[in-house]
């Protein structure tokens, strides 16, 4: 056999070999999840800086002497509410639902005469802009404890997560106000979590400080949570069951509990009558 027919029959078996393993791993092989940084994405420049100056109606050439907006350093933290991250967090899903969320603020610090005072952030919430102020980032129930990057390079230090494949910051709540806000991580196909939280008792472990748990660990704290969240309810339908409905809790978990295990301990003699 010549060596040009040799050469065209390696580069047909070549073709046949790489597209029977797509057809076997048709994205594992050739769609790996992206990587993501949240403190890489800059926010001067970007259409949502471009949106930010026409409604705060901002000139970059001429900006107001006081207060200083420090836009470069502008940190990008997603919104999740309660129902989709319980559900995520139950289902593994997490860093699905952080990558696909178009509900996000960009917050940056804001300072008079040359001392930090507090945050400005614009918000994207499903496709809608809005300016809001918020206290002190350094008070941990405003929920933005992770846009402050000297804490988050100290907290990955600490905890050997030097090199992550995928970080994002975000705050989960069913209410207008954040509490909580969480550092999700991925390191060698390995997820984290960090938590901080203004009621750390919720929290194994952040008794005293914030520390990162392993995926599996946070699954089972958020179970508990969601336990006692079920029996909080329970008590408030005993005390006054008017002042309370079904159908806040089941958007609040959003599928967390079979609905039928939340008729049985909510309503137990309504526990027939669904079926889940």
């Amino acid at each position: 056999m010549s060596v040009r027919k040799t050469t065209v029959l390696c580069c047909v078996c070549l073709l046949l070999a790489v597209g029977a393993v797509a057809v076997l791993f048709p994205c594992g092989v050739f769609s790996p999840p992206p990587s993501y940084d949240y403190r890489e994405e800059q926010f001067t420049g970007s259409q949502d800086w471009q949106a930010y100056l026409q409604l705060d109606g901002v000139d970059p050439d001429n900006p107001p002497a006081f207060p200083v907006h420090h836009y470069e350093q502008a940190v990008k933290q997603f919104i999740i509410d309660n129902g989709s991250f319980y559900r995520a967090v139950r289902e593994g899903t997490l860093r699905n639902l952080l990558q696909d969320s178009e509900r996000y603020e960009w917050v940056f610090p804001r300072s008079y005469h040359g001392s930090a005072e507090d945050v400005y952030r614009l918000r994207h919430y499903d496709g809608v802009y809005s300016i809001r102020e918020v206290p002190s980032p350094d008070d941990p129930g405003t929920g933005y404890t992770f846009i402050q990057l000297d804490v988050v390079a100290s907290l990955l230090e600490q905890a050997g997560l030097d090199h992550p494949d995928f970080i994002a910051a975000f705050t989960s709540t069913y209410f207008e106000s954040a509490r909580e806000s969480y550092l999700y991580v991925e390191q060698d196909g390995k997820p984290f979590i960090a938590v901080s939280t203004p009621a750390p008792d919720a929290y194994p472990g952040l008794e005293t400080s914030i520390s990162f748990y392993p995926y599996a660990e946070f699954q089972k704290v958020i179970q508990k949570q969601c336990d006692w969240e079920l029996e909080f309810y329970r008590f408030a339908l005993d005390i006054s069951p008017d002042a309370v409905t079904m159908d806040w809790y089941i958007n609040y978990f959003n599928g967390y509990y079979p609905e039928r295990r939340m008729m049985r301990e909510l309503l137990p003699h309504h526990a027939d009558e669904v079926t889940s």
